[in-house]
């Protein structure tokens, strides 16, 4: 499933509504928390990241995303986190490798950084969410795809993208001599709504009146789901 747009509420909004009128039902453990979530990958791709970037409800402000940006830039884990994004992408030199391979090679298909370690992650109760960020050149700007094997949509994915942003306009510093980044596209393998927010995203996705309807029909599904599995478990 892909939605396409110019701007991150081109294509933000779309998306919580396809989770909402589209997902499942699902509990997860080891939060202890139900989420509504779609069966299949969103792949959402921004062709103007830069420009309105902080999306109308996201309930974030700039100087927030600033921080939050800032651990993709740095190579060391300072924040009491079980692992952040900048000490797992800039570890092993990767970041410093994928500006190499495109200043020596505009047209490469290899300037990719990974975040998962295989020997501390598949034992991890919490590894990282966003999984992969591929950089290429188009039309001297840097475009950048970053695979997710679970997001949150709701709260996460805006300041996920501001994070991806700045990455990807501190690579084309470096490799182009300008931030004027290119296309920015996210998949996200599990798409998702806590259902604890579920009312703040309906109200945002469909306005207060149509939000307060959708809220109150995933919660008469939820009840459902739950009731079945008292009644099984």
């Amino acid at each position: 499933m892909e939605i396409i747009g110019r701007t991150i509420g081109d294509v933000w909004t779309p998306a919580l509504r396809r989770i909402i009128s589209m997902g499942d039902i699902k509990y997860i453990p080891h939060h202890n928390q139900y989420v509504v979530e779609l069966d299949e990958p969103l792949m959402l791709s921004v062709s103007h990241p830069l420009e309105d970037i902080i999306p109308e409800g996201s309930g974030w402000n700039k100087y927030q995303l600033e921080l939050y940006a800032d651990q993709y830039l740095e190579p060391f884990n300072d924040r009491g986190f079980v692992y952040t994004y900048g000490s797992r992408l800039q570890a092993f030199g990767q970041i410093h490798s994928v500006i190499n391979k495109l200043r020596n090679d505009p047209a490469s298909r290899q300037a990719v950084a990974i975040t998962w370690r295989p020997v501390q992650d598949n034992m991890s109760e919490y590894p990282p969410c966003m999984m992969l960020m591929d950089f290429k050149i188009y039309g001297d700007k840097i475009s950048t795809a970053v695979y997710f094997r679970s997001n949150d949509m709701f709260q996460a994915w805006p300041q996920n993208f501001y994070g991806i942003a700045a990455m990807a306009k501190y690579i084309s510093t470096e490799v182009l001599g300008h931030i004027d980044i290119g296309r920015i596209t996210t998949i996200s393998s599990a798409p998702h709504i806590y259902v604890s927010l579920i009312t703040d995203a309906c109200i945002l996705a469909y306005g207060l009146k149509d939000g307060m309807l959708e809220a109150n029909k995933l919660f008469e599904r939820v009840n459902g789901v739950h009731l079945v599995e008292t009644v099984h478990g």
